[in-house]
């Protein structure tokens, strides 16, 4: 073809697409064309500030949430639709509300801000559930995970402490330990990992026996397992046994030391000696072992001062029964109790201390011969303010 001017016509073909300068020094032109689809999103191709701020993991499904009392969290739901309800017991059925399903898709990260914040709030208040009043919440918490009960897992570092109410201290978080909540129609029960899960219907947990042996106990206690009541809390293993007492149902940890709270003591040779302790559960409905079963550095007296009912004595195997007897009032609880403004696992384990040795000096008073048959019982009303009577029993 020739151009009117005479000249043969040149023809170019480009295929570039011209881009302005801002847009070509943008992120989305440094990543292949191959690692971009519609339904997922890679970190490279997020705003890196954004994804600083958010922390989003898309495929994890894991949020760290900052700000929470001054604390770090981390939520992961494992699943992609989870939503969860709770009542205060099982004779009230009261509901304390349903929260929205919350959908954790790898293309999440094409949500706006506000969306994600409030999916974030949404899991922030689940927790504040069990946080405000987990004796009671405890007692009948259900999960409800599409259609996947076993497999609905929170993970947190600090839920526990926030369950027991006491404050999480910072200086451990050094010891780069995780607690998996795992939400059941019989409450909530922690363990070492998420892929350890541990069920009634498996021995699946003996497997992990020398693991748990070397990584979590000081000695070798020898422990009968009962794999649905076991909890992991701040590197050390609590096993919590279970049996009938006449119309008594009892709970008993083994080869750990324990706290006051709705626990009964086995040996009180073995309570002068150190800080063994035993469970007894009033009603069985309205008891979740795993609430009750700490470490004593997280001793909450807020479970002290919130236990319907606490027995402290000597379970008769023979008999199988627990002998009371003898009856008296103790106000020197409360005194302990008078320094909630300065609670902290350090206080938390002085007051454990001087419980434990209120207890003892009391005991030492009795005749040896009559100590295998003495009680101490504790009990907690609600007036004002819940507070905590101790009574020995004769019966």
């Amino acid at each position: 073809m020739v151009h009117p001017s005479g000249e043969l016509a040149r023809f170019r073909l480009s295929f570039k697409r011209k881009e302005r300068r801002d847009h070509r020094d943008s992120i989305s032109s440094a990543v292949p064309a191959k690692f971009i689809r519609a339904t997922s999103v890679r970190p490279q191709t997020l705003n890196p500030r954004w994804n600083e701020k958010f922390r989003l993991m898309a495929y994890q499904s894991l949020f760290k949430i900052g700000d929470w009392r001054k604390e770090n969290s981390e939520i992961k739901i494992r699943n992609y639709l989870f939503a969860c309800g709770g009542t205060t017991s099982r004779r009230q059925r009261i509901n304390l509300g349903r929260y929205e399903p919350l959908r954790y898709f790898n293309n999440d990260a094409y949500l706006n801000r506000d969306v994600i914040v409030e999916k974030i709030n949404n899991v922030i208040g689940m927790l504040e559930m069990i946080k405000y009043d987990p004796y009671r919440l405890a007692c009948d918490f259900r999960g409800i995970i599409n259609n996947y009960p076993d497999n609905c897992f929170i993970t947190s570092r600090s839920v526990l402490s926030k369950i027991m109410n006491t404050p999480f201290e910072i200086n451990q978080e050094k010891r780069k330990w995780v607690i998996n909540v795992k939400i059941t129609i019989k409450g909530i029960k922690l363990y070492y990992d998420e892929d350890t899960v541990i069920s009634t219907r498996s021995q699946s947990f003996l497997k992990h026996e020398e693991l748990l042996k070397n990584y979590l106990f000081t000695e070798n206690p020898q422990i009968e397992y009962l794999p649905d009541t076991i909890s992991l809390i701040n590197e050390n293993f609590f096993e919590i046994n279970r049996l009938d007492v006449g119309n008594h149902k009892l709970a008993f940890t083994v080869e750990t030391p324990g706290v006051i709270s709705n626990e009964v003591i086995n040996d009180f040779h073995t309570l002068l000696l150190s800080d063994h302790v035993y469970y007894e559960l009033i009603d069985a409905t309205d008891f979740t072992p795993v609430m009750m079963n700490y470490n004593p550095i997280w001793w909450s007296k807020a479970k002290l001062a919130n236990a319907k009912q606490c027995v402290i004595g000597v379970y008769n195997k023979r008999n199988n029964n627990i002998q009371e007897i003898i009856k008296f009032n103790a106000d020197k609880l409360n005194d302990m109790r008078a320094y909630e403004n300065t609670w902290s696992p350090k206080a938390a384990w002085n007051f454990l201390n001087q419980f434990l040795s209120y207890i003892k000096n009391e005991l030492a008073k009795i005749p040896e011969a009559d100590r295998r048959n003495t009680i101490l019982k504790l009990q907690s009303f609600y007036k004002d303010k819940p507070f905590i009577v101790c009574e020995r029993i004769k019966s």
